[in-house]
């Protein structure tokens, strides 16, 4: 309770009784809701929506390539006809048969 009386220190008085009231109608009462309401108050109205003009319209839609993400980060490398493969791959690939060949002792 001390919490919301704290309230009017830093906002209006009117602002700050407007809000309990809006929670206690709402049958919510707790400092949380209070703080809600009065946020929801104190909030700027939202601008117009802004009408975008045609010659800003999409052209190509964006395509899901995971492939091509992963070649941006690094790990892949483009082979051509859209295709990729994994950075070292072939070399990772000769070690492991190479150590797979060889028996262990």
């Amino acid at each position: 309770m001390v919490e919301l009386l704290a309230l009017v220190l830093h906002h209006d008085e009117q602002v700050v009784l407007c809000a309990v009231e809006l929670a206690l109608e709402a049958g919510a009462v707790s400092k949380q809701h209070v703080l809600n309401v009065l946020s929801r108050l104190l909030q700027a109205t939202p601008p117009a929506p802004v009408e975008a003009p045609q010659a800003l319209t999409l052209l190509d839609e964006p395509r899901a390539d995971v492939n091509r993400y992963e070649a941006l980060r690094g790990h892949l490398i483009k082979t051509g006809n859209d295709g990729y493969r994994i950075k070292n791959s072939s070399t990772k690939t000769k070690r492991e048969t190479k150590a797979r060949k060889t028996p262990k002792s």
